[in-house]
């Protein structure tokens, strides 16, 4: 027969098992993930450090983002991470903790980051912009985004989602991440017209009626060098300018006159363009211009509508386009295309073409010739009368 003190330790014995096969099993909810304030770092292609954004917060991705293969470096911390679950990342503009909308024919959300976060208690990871983009949302797995997703996402909040998942179930405490997302500039501007001077351009435009969110506009010269776009596919319209291409450019009016000009020492003619039509490889309208192609020019303000390019070649026609820029340096599609060809002016024929003439100099036409030595003569006498004064 037991002692009471060797029934008591059995009984306790017991206890110690039933509390023990309750509490086992929900180990793995004890897991946890959270990510610091300062644990998201914007990061170029290659991984490193990007450089800061003006007045442009890291949790907003823009088109040029997209386009450049950019990411984030996250630092993941967890506690009891277990062997039996992994911690995936899912993306979507819904609440993808709920099992329904990551799997099969009601799936919403999409896989963002291969694989599951490694098993340690804190780690840094890379999670690529295009992958938080893709809305791959028929493929249960991750699937590599490329370029294409860039011009799809719009305007949009998407949720970034750190889950423990144990046999397809959400498991433990997560994590989220909402990032602001707006990869689409503003509408092209319309009836762009361009005029030439000495070694420069005088191109006019239109704003568009939709300039709430445009902050300048970009102006592109192709003189048939730059390379051919792929207008099948989306592509990047980055708004620095290369150092290595001409980029020489004075503002026009903030509003008023399409027709407006920037005067130049050099002459400036307000003709308007004689070189008829023609096309560019690398320019194709209503289409984002690529990363490779840099602006000749960008000008700054909403109801901007002309601005002077410099820095051109006389006797070689460009083709030239305009694009507006929003507040995250999204470009939008570029304009009708116009060409000019830049070519030698005289001051004086500039001052005889603004006062209405249109008679080239030597004309045997009869009165045609008569009108144009009449008016030529009242400007010679007009300037004569104004250095007497001076």
């Amino acid at each position: 027969m037991s002692s009471p003190v060797s029934s008591a330790v059995r009984l306790v014995r017991v206890i110690l098992f039933a509390v023990l096969a309750l509490v086992v099993p929900r180990i793995a909810l004890a897991q946890t993930v959270t990510i610091p304030d300062n644990g998201y770092t914007r990061a170029n292609g290659d991984g490193k450090t990007a450089s800061d954004r003006n007045n442009i917060k890291p949790d907003v991705i823009t088109y040029d983002d997209c386009a450049n293969d950019r990411g984030y470096n996250i630092v993941v911390n967890t506690t009891a991470y277990d062997q039996t679950s992994e911690l995936q990342l899912w993306a979507g503009t819904q609440d993808c903790t709920n099992v329904t909308v990551r799997s099969g024919s009601t799936q919403q959300c999409w896989r963002a980051f291969p694989g599951a976060v490694p098993r340690v208690a804190s780690s840094t990871i890379n999670v690529k912009v295009r992958d938080i983009l893709s809305y791959a949302k028929t493929q249960p797995d991750y699937v590599k985004a490329g370029e294409d997703v860039c011009a799809k996402a719009a305007q949009a909040n998407i949720t970034l989602y750190y889950i423990f998942v144990k046999g397809g179930e959400a498991a433990g405490t997560g994590a989220n991440k909402v990032f602001t997302v707006d990869t689409v500039g503003p509408p092209a501007p319309t009836n762009l017209t361009t005029g030439i001077g000495e070694k420069l351009l005088v191109v006019s435009w239109k704003p568009s009626s939709e300039t709430t969110d445009t902050q300048s506009y970009n102006v592109y010269c192709d003189d048939g060098t730059l390379p051919a776009t792929d207008a099948s596919t989306p592509v990047d319209g980055s708004t620095t300018a290369d150092a290595g291409v001409d980029s020489g450019i004075d503002a026009g009016d903030d509003g008023g006159d399409a027709q407006a000009f920037s005067a130049s020492s050099s002459g400036v003619s307000t003709q308007a363009n004689t070189s008829g039509t023609c096309s560019s490889a690398a320019l194709i309208e209503g289409t984002v211009p690529p990363t490779s192609i840099k602006p000749c020019g960008t000008v700054s303000g909403p109801a901007a509508t002309s601005a002077t390019v410099t820095d051109r070649v006389n006797g070689v026609t460009y083709a030239v386009a305009v694009s507006a820029v929003d507040q995250y340096g999204n470009p939008g599609p570029l304009s009708t295309i116009t060409c000019a060809t830049p070519a030698p002016t005289d001051d004086f024929f500039d001052l005889y073409r603004r006062s209405g003439g249109s008679a080239g100099g030597c004309n045997e036409a009869g009165n045609g010739s008569v009108s144009a030595l009449v008016v030529l003569g009242a400007i010679a006498l007009a300037a004569f009368v104004r250095r007497r004064r001076a």
